[in-house]
């Protein structure tokens, strides 16, 4: 793990000696202690409990120091679990180090709780030389609060920009779920008119062509009704089976197309003139020819039912009788 154990500025040792450490002094101090490890590693510093004598033990190791800003930290290895668990309960905020006059780390010391019972790593003896003991002016997890705060805000001010875009996401998809529902009913309506403009000339295009004797102009008005209602209750149904290939709207108009007209009145028209003309020949004064002729249209149109009495005398005109 990596602990900030010093920084620049004035500071004033445990014997009350003031000194001044730059940003060059911190690189210095890291660049020597690296260079020493990397030619001896038995010559790692120790992580300590408050001030040491000679014979206190160590509970980690400085494997090297780096320089971040105005701050120097060291990476401590191998860390006992006794001093995992009293930096986690607290029983250490504050940590000092301590330097040989030409700028050698010496140790770092944990500062701010009475050392429990000795436990942990092989003990290491010190020598008694002069070295200069600092107790830095900030607390050991400060910078970690910080990074925690700062990691902490970083992290609710992504997650307050997620909200927001999530939060504009779906007032997007709100609103084109609005438009969607507004095209869908314009369209809807389109063709529900489009249905029934087609409707409507097929219903009055069926009346032409049965010249008006099958259906009237309320039962014409009926069967386009029919057929609206049949065609919306079939876009119910396709909305919900898709795979519906049978159309009753259609099976409606092949039947009505299907009907054949049956000229009834044309056939009680064609009655009452025959009833008439015949009537008329019998009560008045005639030509024996016309009389002929009306009575040879009378068994043309018995051996030809479907045509007019009219027709009939045409027929008969046409035919070798003569005057």
């Amino acid at each position: 793990m990596w602990l900030e154990i010093f920084r620049t500025g004035t500071h004033t040792d445990s014997s009350g000696k003031e000194a001044t450490y730059t940003a060059e002094d911190l690189l210095q101090i890291a660049e020597h202690y690296n260079n020493r490890v990397q030619s001896d590693s038995k010559s790692e510093a120790p992580l300590v409990k408050g001030h040491p004598k000679s014979d206190d033990p160590a509970y980690g190791w400085i494997e090297r120091l780096a320089t971040r800003g105005d701050r120097l930290i060291a990476k401590v290895r191998a860390v006992s679990s006794e001093i995992f668990e009293d930096l986690k309960s607290g029983r250490y905020r504050n940590v000092s180090i301590a330097l040989y006059p030409d700028k050698t780390l010496r140790h770092v010391g944990l500062l701010g709780a009475v050392a429990p019972a000795v436990k942990g790593l092989n003990f290491l003896g010190f020598s008694e030389g002069e070295f200069a003991n600092f107790v830095n002016e900030f607390s050991l997890f400060d910078d970690a609060d910080d990074e925690q705060g700062n990691s902490k805000a970083q992290s609710n001010a992504e997650t307050e920009k997620i909200i927001a875009e999530n939060k504009a996401l779906k007032e997007k998809i709100s609103c084109l779920e609005q438009t969607n529902k507004e095209l869908e009913t314009k369209i809807s309506e389109m063709n529900k008119q489009n249905r029934q403009r087609a409707f409507k000339e097929f219903a009055e295009k069926t009346l032409k062509s049965i010249n008006g004797s099958m259906f009237s102009a309320h039962q014409t008005a009926e069967l386009r009704t029919l057929l609206e209602e049949t065609a919306e209750l079939e876009e119910k149904i396709n909305k919900e089976v898709s795979s519906m290939d049978y159309s009753l709207t259609n099976r409606i108009k092949s039947f009505v197309l299907s009907l054949k007209p049956i000229l009834l009145g044309k056939e009680i028209a064609t009655k009452q003139e025959t009833e008439e003309s015949s009537s008329n020949f019998s009560y008045k004064n005639t030509i024996p020819e016309r009389l002929r002729l009306h009575e040879l249209a009378k068994e043309i149109q018995v051996e030809n039912p479907n045509i007019s009495y009219e027709e009939a005398i045409i027929i008969a005109n046409k035919s070798n009788f003569t005057y």
